[in-house]
């Protein structure tokens, strides 16, 4: 199911959304906002998601049997996850990367809400700045 949403989320979101410890009254009403109007993510994101769930359970922070509890709590949500176009990533990001100081991975999150000035949810200080600094609404409570 594709929803559309004025909101981009990285992983970083995410994985707090899965441990208490993260867990904050703006991260949960932002995961019910998720849950009810539904995200846009990168397709990066869902590799981000899967090595932080599976850092974890490693760690021995979370069970294999929570961590596909998760998984599939994540999995629910309704996210339009955009697809990888490699001239966008080798062109665009990689540019956007260079002029924020961001890491590729961070200047996917901001590529993909710039163009149509998506508010972007983010625990990632960095990347919150550069979102700011861009114009972009960064969601209370998450960086």
């Amino acid at each position: 199911m594709t929803h559309t949403a004025p909101l981009v989320i990285d992983a970083s979101v995410a994985l707090a959304w899965c441990f208490e410890d993260g867990s904050t009254p703006a991260l949960d009403a932002l995961l019910e906002r998720v849950a009810t109007e539904g995200a846009r993510v990168p397709a990066l994101w869902c590799h981000e998601v899967a090595n932080g769930l599976e850092t974890a359970r490693r760690r021995g922070r979370a069970t294999e049997a929570q961590v596909e509890r998760l998984a599939a709590l994540l999995t629910g949500l309704p996210l339009q996850v955009e697809p990888v176009d490699p001239a966008v990533v080798l062109g665009t990001v990689r540019r956007r990367a260079a002029a924020h100081g961001l890491s590729v991975y961070d200047a996917t999150y901001l590529a993909l809400a710039l163009p149509e000035g998506l508010a972007l949810a983010t625990l990632d200080r960095e990347l919150a700045e550069a979102a700011a600094v861009a114009g972009l609404e960064v969601l209370p409570g998450c960086a």
